[in-house]
């Protein structure tokens, strides 16, 4: 007793001369200076109190610690001037910890870590619905974060107080981009009418750069001016629809074939995208440096196939492409009476139906006759009167109209063949 009312008598003293009071020093910097490191308060006077909250200050630490809070610990706030500590107070809970760690503010039942209330507006521009702000303006008419509306997670970027979020997501999954209720057949809406979409823009060489590539990815080809989607195998697209206009050129425009033998391939540049080509299936398939000259065609002696000599049975032969090609050029030459070829063409196994057009390069064009036997074969018949001890007719023909990634090429009636035909073969543009 004697030393409690030497402590009460110290704290009279000290407060009537500086009006601070000072615990455990005589220099009180504080209304209440105290030197210790805690100060607590309980409901009862023994030391097993169970409800009791105190601060602790150790070193480098500081700490609010509450025992026996399985309510939690909250923090009020008081909207009217009444009363003294409680006294006619308004108070309202503004913030909640939980003992499991959870932090609730909004509410006094956090369900989460972070948790910001249950109220969910039912419309996308319901201010209350604007639960947690990165940035906003004094009256509240820029705001930047997150919000929230039935069934709707909204993220906002400068909307005002009753303005709509630039973007949102469903708890069905649709989401939403200048759209606050898409659609719920959409996967994703995109609402506007002054902006466009944009997908990834790249060139052909840094399309076929992109590894591993998924089915249905989606750009826009540079090189070519158009979207294209990869299918598994190959890219499609709009630019694939419509096959561009014919080379009808005396010369290759893209790229010639070189010679190769049976079961070679050899891999060129079509307009700056990589295409290989595989040789195979040869019946009666030679090379030849001499290179007829009639009819104003001329041939790359380096490049020649020599196809249907000696009246051979079985004259024939297969390229494959790597990807789609078009605008594929014949440059034929050397051709005899009588001699006919067949082209049939494929994609992706699928037969497709060619067209042929004709250069105005040769002068000797009236003594061939070009058909379709079938929707994917091209014929072309030699007319003329030439023996083989001529050099023979030429002519220059594109097969195009469609892509294809395959080519067979015989010869028919292969009796009648004089002295067979040379050929040159140029690729002028690929998928």
């Amino acid at each position: 007793m004697k030393k409690n009312i030497i402590i009460l008598s110290l704290l009279l003293v000290s407060a009537s001369f500086y009006s601070q009071v000072g615990i455990k020093t005589p220099d009180p910097k504080a209304s209440l200076d105290i030197v210790g490191n805690t100060l607590g308060m309980k409901t009862g006077a023994n030391s097993g109190s169970w409800e009791n909250i105190w601060l602790q200050v150790d070193n480098r630490k500081a700490s609010i610690n509450a025992s026996s809070a399985e309510d939690g610990l909250q923090f009020n706030v008081g909207s009217n001037g009444k009363g003294t500590y409680g006294d006619d107070q308004v108070l309202r809970t503004v913030a909640t910890m939980t003992s499991d760690g959870n932090l609730g503010i909004g509410t006094t039942t956090p369900q989460n870590r972070i948790d910001l209330g249950s109220d969910a507006p039912g419309a996308t521009n319901n201010p209350a619905g604007k639960k947690l702000a990165v940035y906003n303006t004094s009256t509240a008419s820029s705001f930047y974060g997150l919000g929230v509306s039935s069934n709707t997670l909204q993220i906002h970027a400068g909307s005002a107080a009753d303005g709509e979020p630039g973007m949102v997501l469903t708890r069905n999954g649709n989401a939403g981009i200048g759209a606050p209720s898409p659609n719920s057949a959409a996967l994703l809406e995109l609402n506007s009418i002054n902006k466009g979409f944009l997908p990834p823009r790249m060139t052909t060489a840094q399309r076929d750069a992109i590894n591993p590539k998924l089915a249905g990815l989606t750009i826009y080809n540079t090189s070519l001016n158009c979207m294209q989607y990869w299918n598994t195998q190959a890219w499609k697209g709009s630019c694939g629809t419509t096959p561009p206009t014919p080379d009808l050129s005396a010369n290759c425009t893209g790229w010639r074939l070189p010679y190769k033998t049976n079961n070679q391939s050899a891999t060129g540049t079509v307009k700056g995208t990589s295409l290989t080509a595989t040789f195979s299936d040869y019946g009666n398939v030679k090379h030849s440096t001499n290179g007829p000259n009639r009819c104003g065609i001329s041939l790359t002696p380096a490049d020649i196939y020599w196809l249907g000599d000696d009246r051979s049975q079985n004259t024939k032969m297969k390229i494959r492409f790597s990807r789609g090609v078009t605008n594929f050029k014949v440059i034929q030459a050397g051709t005899h009476a009588r001699e006919t070829f067949t082209f049939t063409l494929k994609y992706k196994g699928v037969a497709v139906s060619p067209t042929v057009t004709v250069s105005p390069v040769g002068g000797c064009n009236d003594q061939f006759q070009i058909t379709k036997p079938a929707s994917n074969q091209v014929e072309v018949k030699s007319l003329n009167n030439w023996n083989w001890t001529v050099d023979g007719t030429g002519i220059i023909y594109n097969i195009g109209g469609v892509w294809f990634d395959e080519i067979d090429i015989t010869a028919l009636e292969t009796t009648n063949q004089q002295n067979g035909s040379s050929f040159n073969f140029c690729v002028g543009d690929v998928l």
